[in-house]
């Protein structure tokens, strides 16, 4: 099952970045690669931590391969591409919260995971942690473009499979 015939044609692949980490689980990512410029892209994810909570980021003229850090490209889907708008080419990576198309406007109708983990100090009664990271944030936001005929379901168990430590 994918997208319907008239999106077919005009679909674009999108990437899962996993970082990997030695003592924490693996970061993930989504990049969508500029249609003009392959090696640079958009990457749209969360970034924080379980015990301050995380923000939307969107990193525009990102090269997933110069960042310094080892990272995994994984084929996730086919996005239509009307809902792709490709930012202006630079040779610098800029960071913003501001959507310029529908991905974007999307990954902000996901909330943001907040805080998982509970201060040392913290008084109260002790409640049952629910750990929420960047991975839980993609694996919602991906179901919801996937409910939206936005992303082939295909992602979907790519995610499943996907490495996260």
């Amino acid at each position: 099952m994918g997208l319907n015939a008239a999106q077919a044609t005009e679909i674009r692949d999108i990437f899962l970045l996993v970082y990997r980490g030695a003592l924490f689980n693996a970061h993930w990512a989504i990049w969508v690669p500029s249609a003009t410029h392959n090696h640079v892209g958009t990457s749209i994810h969360v970034t924080g931590s379980l015990r301050e909570g995380f923000v939307h980021e969107f990193k525009r003229n990102y090269n997933p391969k110069e960042t310094g850090r080892s990272v995994e490209v994984l084929p996730l889907g086919h996005v239509r591409t009307d809902a792709i708008a490709d930012f202006p080419y630079f040779e610098d990576i800029t960071f913003d919260i501001t959507p310029i198309d529908q991905l974007e406007r999307e990954a902000l109708s996901v909330p943001a995971p907040g805080p998982s983990m509970r201060s040392s100090t913290a008084t109260g009664p002790i409640r049952r942690i629910v750990v929420e990271d960047c991975q839980v944030w993609l694996k919602h936001y991906a179901t919801h473009l996937v409910q939206l005929q936005l992303l082939s379901p295909e992602a979907l168990e790519v995610l499943e499979q996907a490495p996260q430590k």
